[in-house]
């Protein structure tokens, strides 16, 4: 069985619902700029590593299970092999990639493929690209100050449509509850740790980088007319990437 296989039936395996418990289509429009991100799982071990994220929606009602799950490994130099799943009950995506390109796979058929630029294979900050049915079709950003540092404002990606050059952001993690100033000179004091290789990892609602974002949707209701105009498989990959950064850095909860 070749690596990427056995990383495939792992995600399978953990992103796996039992039933459609919320009765929530979460990939409506109306739906999608309600999501929220529940219990989350990150292990990164410098060698390999791994995400689980369950994601609800804001108003649905307390059910005991999520209304999708997603989840990523790696393994490798440079998180070389890696594939993600996003299962929504109703639909369920994998990623497969190997170096900087991989293939996207929606209800068993390939529908297009994603590529990391080298700052975002690297250094997980920088651009990819997703293309979808052969053409371009957005390209996505991810921040600096990734959502394990500090916050002194919303921890947001950004993605930009190939078609209209329009683009509209995703929360990767909200602003920290303190003051600007003082979370600012937080920030820079870990970004001046990491440059020199002290890195600590944060544990959820230990540390300022992992705070819950219940009750903050990751998509903002301003796009909801925007994303309207996407398909479901679309608004799946976007789902995917907004969710997949949180699997990139150490730290998380357990």
């Amino acid at each position: 069985m070749s690596t990427l296989e056995d990383l495939e039936q792992q995600v399978r395996a953990e992103t796996r619902l039992t039933s459609a418990a919320t009765g929530v289509d979460i990939l409506l429009p109306q739906h999608f700029v309600s999501i929220v991100r529940g219990g989350l799982h990150v292990r990164n071990t410098g060698v390999s590593r791994e995400c689980k994220v369950e994601i609800l929606t804001r108003n649905a009602p307390a059910v005991g299970e999520p209304a999708a799950i997603f989840a990523c490994r790696a393994v490798g130099w440079f998180d070389s092999s890696e594939v993600a799943a996003l299962n929504t009950g109703k639909l369920l995506l994998i990623w497969k990639r190997e170096g900087k390109q991989g293939e996207i796979v929606v209800a068993e058929r390939s529908v297009g493929r994603i590529e990391l630029g080298w700052w975002l294979r690297h250094a997980y900050i920088g651009s990819g690209c997703v293309w979808f049915e052969e053409n371009l079709f957005c390209r996505f950003t991810l921040p600096i100050l990734g959502p394990s540092s500090p916050q002194p404002r919303d921890c947001t990606g950004r993605i930009t449509f190939a078609s209209d050059q329009t683009t509209i952001k995703f929360v990767i993690n909200p602003r920290d509850g303190e003051s600007s100033t003082a979370t600012i000179a937080s920030a820079l004091a870990w970004g001046w740790a990491r440059l020199r290789g002290r890195y600590v990892a944060a544990a959820e609602g230990s540390q300022p980088g992992y705070q819950s974002q219940s009750g903050r949707t990751i998509f903002y209701p301003s796009d909801q007319a925007r994303l309207a105009e996407l398909s479901d498989e679309q608004r799946l990959i976007l789902l995917a990437l907004a969710v997949w950064p949180w699997a990139l850095y150490k730290g998380g909860g357990t």
